[in-house]
């Protein structure tokens, strides 16, 4: 299918905007702040700011997004994109939105620690942390159906949370994962065609994002960076699995998706043509997919 036209537009103008950035610094707050604004905020019934104590004694920020006043929603938690080094609970907090209108949950949007700040594993253990939280705490929160979304390291930080909680005995209802990282990809159809020009410009054999976050070339094959390589993906929670036609990252998530199939895991994987990485360009679009993934979550989560 053809580039959509809106898309098109969009990378033309980051490509020109964009490519003059030197410092880390200026590249990291130009394009939160491109990410924060691409789409308006839908009304939701109420949020609420507060931190988790880490085992390390760090003090994690999350966002909790109510739809309504029930007692008895399920919970999803949501980790936001950005390469592991980029983005915040403000880059996707308009997705964090129509989520949980979309779902009729209470959203958990988690401010996971960075790299190069922080490395591999310190967002997977904060995403868990959440998680774990989330779990004791469903009887305060909401209810014990409990789910996880993320879009692209978002998508990888669930599907790796996914695992984790199946090893240490926490019960998920769902996993949605949206143009996931799964596997460090070098010869994929997908990644050979648009890893330059399509907004999502990786660099092989290591991307610069994936050398800031990983501590050493051992991590690459870490199933909880690469949960492609995991042994066992059997017994995890019902997935849906997006992808996009444009994008690198599409072929190793459906190879995931494939391999969730494989092992008897309940899954829906879709491909989402005319449209690059993570749908950047296409509000529109974006929002078409959030209410879709939201709708299979509300059915998973019931």
């Amino acid at each position: 299918m053809p580039l959509d036209p809106k898309v098109r537009e969009f990378l033309s103008y980051y490509y020109k905007n964009f490519q003059e950035i030197h410092s880390f610094q200026e590249f990291r707050e130009k394009t939160n702040s491109l990410l924060a604004n691409l789409a308006p905020k839908e009304k939701i019934y109420k949020t609420e700011d507060k931190t988790i104590k880490t085992e390390d004694g760090y003090n994690l920020p999350i966002r909790i997004y109510y739809p309504n006043d029930r007692k008895d929603l399920p919970i999803v938690l949501h980790f936001h994109g950005g390469a592991w080094i980029l983005g915040n609970i403000e880059t996707e907090d308009a997705i964090s939105r129509v989520l949980a209108n979309a779902c009729n949950c209470i959203v958990i949007s988690v401010d996971y620690r960075l790299a190069p700040e922080y490395k591999f594993p310190t967002a997977v253990n904060d995403c868990f942390t959440a998680t774990k939280w989330a779990y004791e705490n469903a009887d305060n929160l909401g209810k014990r159906n409990i789910g996880v979304f993320g879009i692209s390291a978002g998508g990888n930080l669930a599907s790796v949370v996914a695992l984790l909680s199946r090893d240490k005995g926490i019960k998920l209802s769902a996993q949605a994962l949206v143009v996931p990282f799964v596997y460090p990809d070098l010869a994929s159809k997908s990644m050979n065609e648009y890893s330059k020009g399509y907004f999502l410009d990786i660099n092989v054999p290591v991307d610069n994002s994936i050398s800031l976050y990983i501590r050493d070339q051992h991590d690459l094959l870490n199933p909880l960076l690469s949960p492609l390589t995991a042994d066992n993906l059997s017994n995890l929670p019902p997935a849906i699995v997006v992808t996009a036609e444009y994008d690198p990252l599409r072929d190793q998530g459906e190879a995931y998706a494939s391999r969730l199939i494989q092992s008897n895991v309940d899954t829906i994987s879709i491909r989402i043509n005319g449209e690059i990485h993570a749908f950047i360009g296409s509000p529109n679009v974006s929002r078409r997919v959030t209410l879709m993934v939201g709708a299979v979550l509300k059915d998973l989560l019931k």
